[in-house]
């Protein structure tokens, strides 16, 4: 059956797990050639992803590829919940956090939050913790919550830049306005090539630019908003989406309240697509609720090199490989410097982005003075 045009055909199937009912739709678009899945529970949509459908697919057996794509999606959900009961049980804070992550980035917030709560207890000074749930907390809402764990997360780790512009979002749309704007200029201090610190404050901005009766002051908030979101996508053409383009014709007419919906959409899924991907989380995932030993690091460097032999040019999975390699009991550090120099050559950006990051923002101190030691030590370069 070859599908034409804009025909779609599509196919529901439900299933209970945990003593949660949810339902997955798989659809194919002839037009796209394309299988979009989707999860809801009761009827609230949680998340959707679309693959691209092979050739063989569309002239072959829709209905047996929409199946298959559903039971894939049942099957991860599935295995979600399975680790969720084991984890509750008997879990380290950082197996909770990882899991709790896996949900987030799938759109179970409210497991996620649970998940990310219980972890802050057994280890109250996780500052990544404690930045994921306010990361997680703003997405449901909850905005006077996650200014709280924002703010702890601020205080343990003051010089993370990705800190300090979550911390300005969530004090922004819960209303404290003038003090979002203090950790959105502190984030660029930390970072001057920070385009989400300049793309966050555009937000907030042309927000205050439709909240303000003032005609003047409106105006000045809006037109400035303009030149804040202008500056992230010069330094990040990410952001140059066609969304981005729609926002700035609705700007440019006056459309203050469609411009500010077309933005923060735009933000909102970049943001969704810079996290990590599902097999990615889940791979850490598994690492970690295996073992926190050596063989565990060994699994994990030996699966990262697989992927990265299907996609020489995967940056992510790059440069996971390496933190994996300075993770390594062996320490393998001739190796993760190799392979961080790999990554930094494939996106030169990649350096001004990880400079912020909280893995990364000790690592790259930690490779110099390893880098130093080899350089002195012929011991420990024939230690290979």
């Amino acid at each position: 059956m070859t599908l034409r045009g804009e025909q779609t055909t599509s196919a529901t199937t439900r299933f209970t797990t945990y003593a949660r009912e949810f339902a997955i739709e798989a659809s194919f678009v002839g037009a796209d050639n394309a299988i979009t899945t989707s999860l809801y529970e009761n009827g609230r949509l949680l998340f959707s992803y679309s693959t691209p459908a092979l050739d063989s697919v569309v002239a072959g057996d829709i209905e047996s590829a929409l199946d298959e794509s559903a039971k894939i999606l049942e099957a991860q959900v599935t295995e979600m919940y399975a680790s969720l009961e084991e984890i509750e049980k008997d879990g380290t804070s950082q197996t909770m956090c990882l899991l709790a992550d896996v949900f987030e980035s799938r759109g179970l917030f409210d497991e996620a939050e649970r998940l990310y709560s219980m972890a802050a207890n057994l280890n109250p000074a996780g500052a990544e913790c404690l930045y994921h749930h306010g990361l997680c907390l703003t997405q449901m809402g909850e905005y006077g919550q996650a200014v709280e764990k924002l703010a702890a997360a601020v205080d343990l780790k003051p010089l993370y830049a990705d800190y300090r512009n979550a911390y300005g979002l969530a004090l922004a749309w819960s209303g404290k306005i003038a003090e979002s704007r203090k950790q959105f200029d502190q984030a660029l201090e930390l970072n001057t090539y920070y385009a989400e610190a300049y793309y966050s404050s555009g937000l907030v901005c042309l927000f205050n630019g439709i909240k303000n009766i003032d005609k003047q002051y409106a105006q000045d908030f809006v037109a400035r908003s303009k030149s804040l979101f202008e500056k992230a996508t010069l330094i990040d053409d990410v952001y140059a989406t066609g969304e981005y383009e729609r926002a700035m014709d609705s700007l440019s007419s006056g459309a203050l309240r469609e411009a500010f919906s077309y933005f923060k959409h735009n933000r909102d899924q970049i943001f969704r697509e810079r996290a990590s991907s599902y097999e990615n989380r889940r791979t850490n995932f598994l690492a970690a609720t295996q073992s926190s030993d050596e063989q565990a690091i060994d699994k994990q460097i030996a699966s990262l090199r697989r992927q990265l032999e299907d996609n020489p040019h995967y940056v992510d999975v790059s440069f996971q490989l390496a933190v994996a390699y300075f993770n390594s009991a062996i320490c393998q550090w001739k190796s993760g410097i190799e392979q961080l120099k790999a990554a930094l050559e494939m996106n030169p950006d990649l350096y001004k982005a990880i400079r912020a990051h909280d893995t990364a923002f000790s690592l790259l101190a930690e490779m110099e003075s390893a880098t130093k030691t080899m350089d002195s030590d012929p011991a420990s370069q024939s230690a290979e």
